[in-house]
C-alpha cells in the first residue's frame, strides 16, 4: 500500500485595511497546492468575519507529502475572462523570507493510507499569531503594490491649466474632479429604451481598478478615489491610474463638481466623456496622446473643456513574473543609502 500524507491546513489573516467590495484576499507559496507562486493558480480565501480591528479571511487547503512550505497573502481584484482567473495585484507581501510552515505531528494512517494533520507549526512563529496580521511578520511590516499581470494601465493626466471653465457663473470657482469607468459591454447588454430618466447612472464594473494621485510636495500616493474625486487648481498635477484587462471596452466618465468650503457637500455642475483607449496606432510609438475633450453643464451646453495628457502601459512580453523574490524593494535595515543618480523631473 502506497502511503500518501495530506495536511489539512487552515489558511487565516487578518486584513486591517480597508478593503472595496470587489477586492479578495488570496495565498500563494512554494507547493503546488498553493499555486507555486504563479498569479493566475493562486488560492482565494473567504471573508468570515469583520471586527473592529479589520477583516478575518480564511480557507482550508490539503497540502499533499511536504515537510515544509513558504507563503505570501496578497489583495487583489479578480476578473475572470473566459473561465480564466486574472488578477489585478493591488498589495502583497513582500518580506524577503516568505512565511514558513512546517509540518511536525500528524494522526495515523486511515484505512486508505491518507494521513491528516492535527497541529501544524509555523516556524518561529508564536502560536498567538493565528490568524496571521496581512503585512505583519516576525515583527516587520511589508507590502508593496503589485505589477501589471496581464492587464493595461491607462493613466489619465490633468495638468498645466488643464482645465478650462468658459461659463462666467463658475469661472472663478474651485472644481474637483472625478474619473468613473463605464464597461461599455455591460451597458449594451442592460440598455435601456425608456428615456424618462433626466440623467444616466452607470454601474460600478468590478473588471477595472481605478485610483488618483495629486502631486504636491506634502505628498503624491495613489489612492481610491473619494466621493467627489480630487481638487483640480491650476498648477496641480492630477494623475487618475486605471487598470483593465480590456481597455477596448472601457470608457471613461469624468463628472465635476463646485467646491464650497463651508461645506463638505458639493454641487454636481457637468461631465465629460473619454473614448476607450487601446489602440498602438493611435498613442503612436510612445504610447502617449493628447486629448481635449468639451465639458457639458446639467442643460447639456458647454461650460468648458479639459485637456487630457493619456498614457498607455502594457506589461513586458514574454516575462512571467512571480510571488516568490523580492529583490527589488529590499533594503537591508541599518544600511546606508547610495545616490546612484539623478536625472531630474
Amino acid at each position: 500500500m502506497i502511503r500518501r500524507v495530506v495536511y489539512d491546513i487552515e489558511f487565516r489573516v487578518l486584513v486591517k485595511e480597508k478593503l472595496n467590495a470587489s477586492d479578495s484576499v488570496l495565498v500563494t507559496g512554494s507547493c503546488d497546492q498553493l499555486g507555486e507562486w504563479l498569479p493566475n493558480r493562486c488560492v482565494p480565501l473567504n471573508r468570515l468575519d469583520k471586527t473592529d480591528d479589520g477583516e478575518i479571511w480564511s480557507t482550508n487547503i490539503k497540502i499533499y507529502g511536504t515537510q515544509k512550505i513558504s507563503y505570501r497573502y496578497l489583495i487583489a481584484q479578480i476578473v475572470r475572462i473566459d473561465d480564466d482567473l486574472n488578477l489585478i495585484v493591488k498589495k502583497w507581501e513582500t518580506f524577503k523570507v516568505a512565511r514558513q510552515l512546517s509540518f511536525n505531528n500528524w494522526t495515523n494512517d486511515s484505512d486508505d493510507g491518507v494521513s491528516s494533520i492535527t497541529t501544524p507549526t509555523v516556524d518561529n512563529e508564536p502560536p498567538d499569531e493565528f490568524p496571521a496580521v496581512f503585512g505583519c511578520y516576525k515583527g516587520e511590516l511589508r507590502t508593496d503594490i503589485g505589477w501589471l499581470t496581464g492587464q493595461t494601465e491607462i493613466q489619465l493626466r490633468f495638468h498645466s491649466n488643464a482645465l478650462q471653465i468658459w461659463s462666467s457663473k463658475f469661472r472663478n470657482s474651485k472644481i474637483s474632479l472625478k474619473v468613473s469607468p463605464i464597461d461599455l459591454n455591460y451597458q449594451q447588454d442592460n440598455e435601456e429604451t425608456s428615456t424618462d430618466s433626466p440623467s444616466q447612472i452607470f454601474a460600478p464594473t468590478s473588471k477595472v481598478f481605478i485610483q488618483s494621485a495629486l502631486l504636491r510636495l506634502s505628498g503624491c500616493e495613489a489612492n481610491i478615489q473619494s466621493d467627489y474625486g480630487a481638487i483640480i487648481e491650476k498648477d496641480d498635477y492630477v494623475i487618475v491610474k486605471i487598470q483593465t484587462f480590456e481597455p477596448e471596452n472601457v470608457a471613461y466618465h469624468i463628472d465635476f463638481y463646485l467646491v464650497d468650503d463651508i461645506t463638505s457637500l458639493r454641487k454636481h455642475i457637468g461631465f465629460a466623456y473619454v473614448l476607450p483607449i487601446h489602440s498602438n496606432l493611435e498613442l503612436a510609438d510612445n504610447k502617449q496622446l493628447n486629448r481635449i475633450v468639451p465639458i457639458i453643464g446639467l442643460k447639456h451646453n458647454p461650460i468648458g473643456q479639459i485637456k487630457i495628457d493619456v498614457l498607455l502601459i502594457t506589461p513586458l512580453d514574454a516575462v512571467q513574473q512571480k510571488f516568490f523574490v523580492t529583490p527589488s524593494k529590499y533594503w537591508r535595515q541599518g544600511r546606508r543609502p547610495v545616490n546612484v543618480g539623478h536625472r531630474g523631473l
